[in-house]
């Protein structure tokens, strides 16, 4: 095979790993489906609402007198230097409540209720010394039993996307809920790290310079999944630094961009786009390398939020070029620029 048809290939049998990833994907989500039912489906949790704290200084009791905005769902409000508070409104329950948050890279949350006025419970990244949560993919308070509906308060602090996702239940079903997220969280990361040593040994010896990008990525993406389901977390509780999970996955966030133009642009290249449009990539990509400065700089939250405004209009310009692409028939025959798209 001549030397410059090899890297595509090395990609082919990438892109071949990538579909036996995506298959065993499924047949974890068939594993997860045959699982007992979700403790999701009991949900104590009867009305939801938020509030921005523009000043970043308001109390419990200022929050508790301020008007809230109602929704439905998990909570999502994008990047805010002012913190959110979040009103539940709890149904009522003869027994403790289980109230589950994730994800378990915010920074910092205080959790209020009336039932226990005198005790300001705390969860998040940089409480990891004063946490009265259990920190297990997430946080999980117990709230006391209640005869009728009564509201509790979140108070929500991150330099990153300021999104919650909440479950209440009663508290008996927390260790199954909870062994659930751990069977699930360990059966993806198995599957990413088969992946992973699949394409070391593919390029350990092939020494592919575009399968090793793609291993780059991928260890990335790696890192980036189990910093977000929270598996350091669960691991290193007791030695992880204040701070620490949420700084590793803002990293891996931050380094998406640039690791993934990097790939894209060295697998393009060989099926020959449009070269204005190749140009383009390759100021974009140069021009994303900035947003890992930026973050070492200590600017974490514009670094996150340029990486975020950037990736729509690089996965464009990354299909416009494959559209433009006009690779040589040899080439094509190894794959093809239809199974490329």
């Amino acid at each position: 095979m001549p030397i410059h048809h090899r890297p595509v290939a090395t990609f082919a049998l990438a892109a071949l790993a990538g579909r036996v990833l995506w298959r065993a994907l499924w047949v974890l989500l068939a594993v997860w489906q045959a699982l007992p039912a979700q403790a999701s489906a009991v949900d104590l949790i009867v009305d939801r609402g938020f509030w921005q704290d523009l000043s970043g200084a308001a109390s419990w009791d200022d929050a508790r007198g301020q008007t809230y905005t109602p929704f439905e769902g998990n909570f999502s409000r994008g990047f805010s230097a002012s913190p959110h508070w979040i009103r539940l409104q709890m149904a009522p329950s003869a027994t403790p409540i289980a109230l589950r948050l994730t994800p378990p890279w915010v920074d910092a949350i205080t959790l209020y209720d009336d039932a226990q006025p005198d005790v300001a419970q705390r969860a998040g990244d940089h409480h990891s010394e004063g946490m009265t949560a259990s920190p297990v993919l997430g946080y999980s308070f117990v709230l006391p039993a209640s005869e009728v509906s009564r509201p509790i308060w979140l108070q929500l602090r991150s330099t990153s996307s300021h999104q919650l996702q909440f479950n209440a239940m009663p508290a008996d079903q927390l260790p199954a809920a909870e062994t659930r997220a751990i069977v699930w969280a360990s059966l993806y990361t198995a599957v990413l790290l088969l992946m992973l040593l699949a394409l070391l040994s593919a390029w350990w010896v092939q020494r592919e310079a575009v399968l090793g990008i793609y291993l780059l990525r991928h260890t990335n993406y790696l890192v980036y999944a189990t910093s977000y389901l929270g598996l350091p977390l669960l691991l290193l509780h007791d030695s992880l630094p204040a701070g620490s999970l949420h700084a590793l996955f803002s990293l891996t966030v931050v380094a998406n961009l640039p690791v993934g133009l990097w790939f894209d642009l060295a697998l393009l290249k060989i099926y020959r786009p449009h070269p204005w449009l190749l140009r383009v990539a390759q100021a974009l990509c140069a021009l994303s390398l900035t947003l890992p400065v930026l973050w070492l700089a200590g600017h974490e939250r514009l670094a996150l939020q340029a990486t975020v405004t950037g990736l729509i209009p690089a996965a464009l310009l990354v299909f416009a070029m494959a559209v433009s692409a006009r690779p040589a028939a040899s080439v094509e025959q190894l794959m093809s620029k239809r199974v490329m798209l």
